[in-house]
């Protein structure tokens, strides 16, 4: 018997096998005293999608940094202008 991974329902994601294919089938060839301990055979259920994307927040958050950091620069150089007027 075998899966089609195809016929899945969409939140419902194959933990492909450990040759990387989608057939969900992997030969498996153990010697005395040898294991496999990463091997995943199963399903999962996908995370929903939030459309929250990290790069995007990051490049905002650096340019909100360097927008800072260059307001207290001009500050600081008014402030010595004046002190020195």
């Amino acid at each position: 018997m075998q899966l089609d991974p195809d016929t899945l329902p969409d939140d419902v994601l194959a933990t492909f096998d450990r040759d990387g294919s989608a057939d969900l089938n992997t030969l498996v060839n153990l010697t005395i005293g040898n294991s496999i301990l990463d091997a995943n055979f199963g399903f999962q259920v996908g995370l929903p999608v939030t459309g929250f994307e990290v790069e995007r927040f990051a490049i905002w958050g650096l340019l909100m940094t360097l927008l800072g950091g260059a307001l207290i620069a001009m500050a600081k150089l008014q402030r010595r202008l004046r002190t020195t007027a």
